[in-house]
């Protein structure tokens, strides 16, 4: 397994994750909301990809979105 930083061509992948965790929302609602994610410099969208061998491309297995918050409840330090 490999973990890296999305790039733009990672949007289909990362859909399709998105898509499975929350298929209560629209296509467009989670692409609007993956265009606000990825252009906010305070925001990190990784994706953990399957590390195979030979001709085989890698696929992705897992993501994390992450975001650096002005405050949170119980932290005494900002930001976190």
């Amino acid at each position: 397994m490999f973990i890296r930083q999305i790039t733009e061509s990672d949007f289909v992948a990362w859909f399709e994750m998105r898509m499975a965790l929350w298929p209560n929302h629209t296509e467009q609602e989670l692409t609007d909301d993956q265009m606000t994610l990825f252009s906010d410099p305070e925001q990190a969208i990784f994706l953990a990809w399957e590390d195979v061998t030979g001709n085989n491309p890698a696929w992705p297995i897992g993501m994390i979105e992450m975001a650096i918050r002005p405050h949170a409840p119980g932290s005494e330090n900002a930001p976190v």
